[in-house]
C-alpha cells in the first residue's frame, strides 16, 4: 500500500537528548550521595524507558527512601529545568528530513515516551511544532513504550490502515511498541552497540539521511 503518513518518535530520533536525560537522573539523585557512572551501559540499558520505570530501577538500585511516584516527579522537575537551561540539540540531519517530508506533502506525527510539558518547552524554544499534525505524549496514554498503546491511538487518531503509515525509531522499546501496533518501523542506529536492540525493525540505518535516501530509491517515498 502506499506510503501516507509518517510518525516520528522523539528522543534519540530526532532530538539529541539522552545526555541531557542522564545529567537530569544525576542532579536528582545528588542529594542521596549517588549517581550513574556508565554513559554507554545508560544509553543501552535505559533510553527510551519511561521515566517512572526508570525511576523503579534506580530506587531498587541505591535503595532510595521514597515512591516511584515521589522520584519520577523530582526527576520530571530537574530535567524541565535543564531543558529551559539549555537549547535543545538535534540528531543529525533531522530538521533537513523533516523539512524534506514536510515538502513532499506527507503528514508527520509524533509520538513520544516525554511527556507532555517537555514537548510543550521544546516546542515553544523551537517552533518545531508547525512540522506534526499532532503529537501522543506519554501524558496522553495509560502505557508507554514499549506498550503498543500510544500507536494504536496515533492510528486511530489518523483514521487510516497501519499499512499506509511508516514509524521511525531508535530504541528497542520503540521498535516493540511500533511493531506490536502492526506498524512498519525504520530503526536509526546511532550506535552500532544498539544493533540487537533494534533487530525486530523493518530496517536499520546508521542516520536519517541514509534512510531518506534509502526511501527515496526505493521509490516508497514519492510526490
Amino acid at each position: 500500500m502506499k506510503l501516507k503518513h509518517i510518525i516520528f518518535d522523539f528522543d534519540g530520533t530526532l532530538a539529541d537528548s539522552e545526555e541531557l536525560h542522564f545529567k537530569g537522573w544525576n542532579e536528582t539523585l545528588k542529594p542521596y550521595n549517588v549517581q550513574l557512572d556508565d554513559f554507554e551501559h545508560y544509553l543501552k540499558t535505559y533510553a527510551g524507558i519511561p521515566t517512572p520505570a526508570n525511576a523503579k530501577s534506580f530506587i531498587d538500585m541505591f535503595n532510595l527512601p521514597m515512591t516511584v511516584e515521589e522520584f519520577s516527579e523530582k526527576r520530571e522537575d530537574t530535567f524541565h529545568n535543564l531543558l529551559k537551561e539549555h537549547n535543545p540539540v538535534f540528531m543529525p540531519y533531522a530538521i533537513e528530513t523533516l523539512d524534506f517530508f514536510k515538502a513532499m506533502g506527507y503528514p508527520l506525527y509524533l509520538v513520544t515516551g516525554s511527556p507532555r510539558m517537555t514537548i510543550d518547552i521544546i516546542f515553544e524554544k523551537t517552533g518545531l511544532d508547525k512540522y506534526f499534525e499532532f503529537e501522543i505524549t506519554r501524558s496522553d496514554v495509560t502505557h508507554s513504550k514499549p506498550h503498543p498503546e500510544s500507536y494504536l491511538k496515533a492510528i486511530e487518531k489518523i483514521n487510516d490502515t497501519p499499512e499506509s503509515m511508516i514509524v521511525f525509531e531508535d530504541t528497542k522499546s520503540g521498535v516493540t511498541a511500533a511493531k506490536s501496533a502492526k506498524l512498519r518501523c525504520f530503526a536509526i542506529q546511532h550506535d552500532i552497540a544498539a544493533h540487537d536492540n533494534l533487530v525486530a525493525a523493518n530496517k536499520i540505518f546508521s542516520n536519517l539521511k541514509d534512510m531518506t535516501s534509502y526511501l527515496k530509491q526505493s521509490e516508497i517515498v514519492t510526490k
